[in-house]
């Protein structure tokens, strides 16, 4: 992604993309990619692997929730944070937890 600029000279008013000409920079948006989907069971240990994203590091953390942000996990999930405990990425090392039945 780009960042683009714009300077309001007249007749330019710098309310369309069109009117952002000038690249002055790129835009990288740091975490992990939106749209990713992870299946475990109840009961089973879970792994979680092949997380994607920019710049993911072992020191970020995962926490299962049934919206980000509020409190209250799912049934049979442990309101409990996650990291990557191994060196190395997100995406190559793999996260085990123990899900509970509810």
């Amino acid at each position: 992604l780009r960042m683009c600029w714009c300077r309001p000279i007249a007749p330019t008013t710098c309310t369309t993309p069109a009117h952002f000409r000038t690249t002055f920079g790129l835009f990288l948006a740091r975490g992990p990619y939106f749209g990713q989907t992870m299946t475990c069971r109840i009961g089973e240990m879970c792994r979680i692997e092949g997380l994607r994203g920019v710049s993911l590091s072992a020191a970020d953390y995962l926490m299962i929730l049934s919206s980000c942000g509020r409190l209250g996990a799912p049934p049979g999930i442990t309101d409990k944070f996650y990291q990557s405990t191994l060196i190395g990425s997100w995406e190559t090392q793999p996260l085990d937890m123990d899900l509970v039945s509810p």
